[in-house]
């Protein structure tokens, strides 16, 4: 079926991988140049979460943790992912409270993005989070987390002049970071930030 907003066509789709978080399909397409070729797509079962805590300091919380696929150390802020059909909200403040050990008493979604369209159909959704309650750590078994806690203004340098790499944190650091020059943040959290 052909999607008139779409110049491509799927003629056939294999898939080739299908695993807890992502599928792999091998598709022969045809471009919008009317040519047929091979495209490999990968599809995620979840959605990226990214949460950037402030507290009443005007403070953040980063998490540093070795990137398997990437092969480096990353400082970057709390994120997870969904499980299918789970609200969004609701799996962020779950990745919160786990890695960081905060309960939120506000969450605001303020970033939906698509990190790299012409490979995925992943998407990340990111959220700022304030008014917090400390509440245990609980990070999955698997994960080997550092956590440390900087102001804003220190953790938006660290993603402007690389060290902080992971898409979604940069994105949303810097989304935050407009918000507030713009003043289109609740009154509360954009007090934090100044």
């Amino acid at each position: 079926m052909v999607n008139p907003c779409n110049p491509w066509t799927t003629l056939a789709t294999r898939r080739v991988y299908d695993g807890g978080w992502l599928a792999l399909e091998d598709r022969r397409v045809r471009d919008p140049a009317g040519h047929d070729a091979p495209y490999a797509v990968v599809l995620f079962k979840k959605h990226g979460l990214r949460i950037l805590p402030i507290d009443s300091a005007g403070c953040t919380h980063l998490v540093g943790q070795y990137r398997y696929a990437a092969d480096y150390f990353s400082w970057e802020l709390p994120a997870g992912g969904s499980e299918p059909g789970e609200d969004l909200e609701r799996a962020a403040r779950r990745e919160l409270s786990e890695e960081v050990g905060l309960s939120a008493g506000h969450l605001l979604k303020l970033l939906d993005m698509v990190a790299t369209g012409s490979l995925t159909d992943e998407r990340q959704i990111g959220f700022v989070a304030w008014g917090f309650d400390h509440v245990p750590r609980d990070p999955d078994p698997q994960e080997v987390l550092r956590v440390k806690r900087v102001p804003f203004a220190e953790a938006l340098d660290l993603a402007m002049d690389g060290t902080i790499r992971d898409a979604g944190s940069v994105a949303l650091l810097a989304t935050v970071q407009v918000r507030a020059a713009a003043g289109t943040l609740p009154p509360d959290l954009l007090g934090r930030l100044r």
